[in-house]
Formats: C-alpha cells, structure tokens, sequence
C-alpha cells in the first residue's frame, strides 16, 4: 500500500449520550467507508431535540450507477425518508450519467433540505481517490493536499474538546 494520502474522522455529538460517528480513509489503492448505526432524527426546526430512530441502520451508501460512496450523520429523516431512502431517489432523479463524485458532492450540498446532515462523498476519477465533506451547504475537498501529508484531521464540536482534553 503507498503512502496515506489523509484520514478524516468525524463525530458529531447531539444531545446528551447521543452521537454519530462516521469516518473516511482515502489511500492510492482504495477508500474505506464506515460509520455507526445509530439513525438519529431532530424534531424541531432549531435541532434542539434529536432522538434516536433506530440502532440498526446503513448509513454507508453506494451509488452503484456512479460508482461512489456516500456516508452520512446527523438528521437522518429527510421529507418523510430515511436517508437511505431518499439518496436513492436523489441518485435517480437528479444526477446525471456522467457526474463525478464532485459533481455528487456539490449537489448534495446544493440541497437546502439536508441542513442538518453531514456527509462523506468518495470515488475515483481517473485512477485517483477523490474524497469530499458535505456540510452546512458547502463541498470541501478534503484529499487535495497529494500523496504523504496526513493533516486533515476533522474533529467537531465536544468531541473535539473532549479528545484535546486526554
């Protein structure tokens, strides 16, 4: 295996003993997807109130007709739809054949509905891992930076001040 290009690894806390963890690996050969089950829904439009759906949920998702993958965290119940649901009406109706997984991620961004998710949009194009962080409406490259550098590290909110603390 060459050189580790990055590792970005999520948590999300919401409300208290309640979180999410997702995270994304990327090297040269490959890129490893993985996240929790916890599905998690907020009930009211200032996210104050968040319960659990289920512990038994996929939330890693393989958009087999654009060969990339998606993971996701946060506010799992979009329109009436489990993400899971709604990313394969989303894969149907609003890409296109040739999108590319930062054609994905933008799109995804775009949605002003998924405010309150954060997403992982992986693939390759052109031999090369391509790894994007869909979050507050905005798509980051987060392998930009080329082979060898692993400075991206995304670590958010408590988790973060809870992991500097140790």
């Amino acid at each position: 295996m060459s050189g580790l290009y990055d590792m970005v690894f999520t948590i999300s806390f919401k409300g208290e003993k309640k979180m999410s963890v997702m995270c994304c690996v990327y090297v040269r050969e490959g890129i490893v997807l993985a996240a929790d089950s916890r599905l998690m829904i907020a009930k009211s439009q200032q996210r104050n109130v968040v319960y659990t759906l289920s512990d038994n949920a996929q939330k890693v998702l393989w958009l087999k007709n654009h060969n990339t993958g998606i993971v996701f965290c946060g506010n799992a119940l979009q329109n009436g739809m489990i993400m899971s649901d709604y990313m394969s009406i989303f894969e149907k109706k609003h890409l296109d054949p040739l999108d590319t997984p930062k054609t994905i991620a933008n799109k995804i961004a775009n949605l002003s509905i998924l405010k309150g998710t954060h997403f992982f949009v992986c693939g390759f194009e052109n031999g090369l891992p391509f790894a994007y962080d869909v979050k507050y409406q905005k798509s980051t490259r987060l392998n930009a930076s080329g082979v060898g550098n692993s400075n991206v590290m995304g670590l958010h909110g408590r988790a973060k001040k809870q992991l500097l603390q140790k």
